[in-house]
């Protein structure tokens, strides 16, 4: 046990040494230009997977160091450009059974924006980075089905801007009448929020619609974090029993922790990791069955599990998905999307459990190692904080989901060898 946390250490000492050496291109700081949606190759994903339930509308968490000095992300680097795809891949495992994805490139901002003392410099780079997604949402609605069920989604910088995006146009039931739920994981909401923007609802069960689903990983004795600092309080829902009050949920509820890599594969899944309950004083989600050691924190204090926000409860959120999707479908009378249609080939495939065209597996084996060293060497990361300019959150706060991929996939081979 002590190698295997050695491993994981060094993994993700490895990965933050590689994130300080690494350079990325800098982009234009000035809000005079905009980016063309209707130019597909802006976008990491468009109408991605047919005959689903819903859409679902994503937004990358920060993946960009800005080791060149660097306010907003280059999104024509093809790195930053990797970077999106496999930190958004690392996600969409969750959704992409119900909904078709959509997900555009964005000047998001970079790490060190967090730290300057410049409110305007701060205040600028996360106009370009909330604009931009503003400009895609809109081209999204303007050109795809607005009668489809609309999901939602993102994680850490990406909840923020989600959550500043639903503050602006989701008070329009334009908007919000095709809203599911907004799955904003690994931020906070809070109840200055709620009571400026009504149309911001915390969810409060299993089912229901039109709501915001947040919470924070965090162990018992954490008091403080950069999610949700000390004396402060979030909305959160218990993802395992559904809950809102400090109701306990037994890790036999937790149908199964998955570890992905950055093409979104499951390379270790753990069913009933851990339990959690909800913090009645600071509103986090406290899981209660974790070796700290085993799931190293990155730069947080031991103990604030933010990277594995989805990780811990992949499964369950999964089913939520789906759950409030097929709610949503029977509260609206929508119309589910057709069946579908297999080829013969397909057919014969089902109905034998044989592939008509074996893969060749050598092959197969190759392209997974091929995907590990890009992992390892495009170090995933992704960042957030709580120091967003635009809507008036705590200055100075600095999230950094970094080099998740590299220390996810040490995580998951340690589980094999457990």
């Amino acid at each position: 046990m002590k190698a295997s946390k050695k491993i994981i250490a060094a993994a993700a000492a490895a990965a933050i040494s590689i994130c300080a050496a690494a350079t990325s291109s800098c982009a234009e700081n000035t809000t005079s230009s905009t980016i063309d949606y209707s130019d597909m190759d802006n976008w990491a994903f468009w109408e991605q997977g047919e005959d689903k339930d819903a859409d679902l509308f994503i937004i990358c968490p920060t993946v960009d160091m800005g080791n060149d000095g660097n306010y907003n992300s280059d999104i024509t680097n093809e790195k930053i450009r990797n970077k999106f795809v496999g930190a958004l891949n690392m996600e969409l495992g969750i959704y992409t059974d119900t909904a078709t994805v959509y997900s555009p490139y964005y000047r998001q901002m970079t790490f060190p924006v967090y730290g300057l003392e410049d409110e305007a410099t701060k205040e600028n780079s996360y106009s370009i980075a909330y604009n931009d997604v503003r400009d895609a949402f809109l081209y999204y609605s303007e050109n795809c089905d607005e009668s489809r069920p609309l999901i939602l989604a993102g994680f850490s910088q990406g909840s923020d801007l989600m959550i500043h995006l639903m503050s602006e146009l989701f008070g329009d039931e334009k908007y919000s009448d095709r809203l599911v739920a907004a799955y904003v994981i690994g931020w906070s909401l809070t109840e200055e929020q709620t009571e400026k923007y009504p149309w911001l609802k915390p969810a409060q069960d299993e089912t229901d619609t039109g709501v915001i689903v947040m919470f924070n990983s965090e162990a018992e004795h954490i008091t403080s974090s950069l999610m949700v600092g000390e004396d402060k309080h979030t909305y959160s829902i218990n993802p395992l029993n559904w809950k809102t009050d400090s109701t306990p949920a037994d890790k036999s509820l937790n149908k199964g922790a998955c570890f992905t890599d950055y093409d979104g594969n499951i390379t270790s899944e753990i069913p009933e990791l851990t339990g959690a309950y909800i913090d009645p004083k600071r509103g986090t989600l406290k899981v209660t069955d974790i070796d700290e050691a085993s799931y190293p924190a990155a730069i947080f204090d031991e103990g604030i599990f933010h990277i594995y926000d989805y990780q811990f409860f992949f499964r369950d959120l999964q089913e939520n998905v789906a759950k409030r999707t097929a709610a949503y479908i029977a509260e609206n009378d929508v119309d589910e999307a057709a069946p579908e249609v297999l080829t013969d080939e397909e057919l014969t495939e089902e109905e034998t459990g044989v592939d008509v065209e074996p893969e060749d597996e050598t092959a197969a084996e190759e392209e997974t190692d091929e995907t590990a060293a890009a992992a390892e060497e495009s170090e995933v990361s992704a960042a957030a904080d709580n120091s967003n300019p635009a809507t008036g959150t705590e200055p100075g706060a600095v999230l950094l989901f970094i080099a998740a991929g590299m220390i996810m996939l040490a995580v998951s081979k340690n589980r094999k060898k457990m």
